[in-house]
């Protein structure tokens, strides 16, 4: 048993269910993490299975995930131009 206290306990519930949401979303939400290292695993669903990305790394699962576009659209997005918009797919 983790003895935790309960307000940590929420606290981490809270952020757990926010990036969860963001990722499943389809959006690239402005201040919110990029939801693109995930998208992409739904796309292709023999990569990206971390949620950090390390290990994928290590065990070479994210190879293909660096050399394509979702790899360069995934960063905090700080504006309201939609990444998309900014990194297109035809170019």
């Amino acid at each position: 048993m983790m003895l935790s206290h309960r307000s940590t306990i929420s606290i981490w519930l809270l952020i757990v269910h926010i990036v969860t949401l963001n990722d499943h979303s389809g959006y690239h939400f402005p201040l919110m993490p990029s939801p693109e290292f995930h998208d992409y695993h739904h796309l292709m669903f023999n990569q990206n299975f971390g949620r950090m990305g390390f290990l994928d790394y290590f065990h070479g699962t994210s190879e293909r995930y660096f050399k394509s576009k979702y790899s360069k659209r995934h960063q905090v997005l700080l504006s309201l131009t939609p990444m998309k918009i900014l990194i297109p797919d035809n170019d």
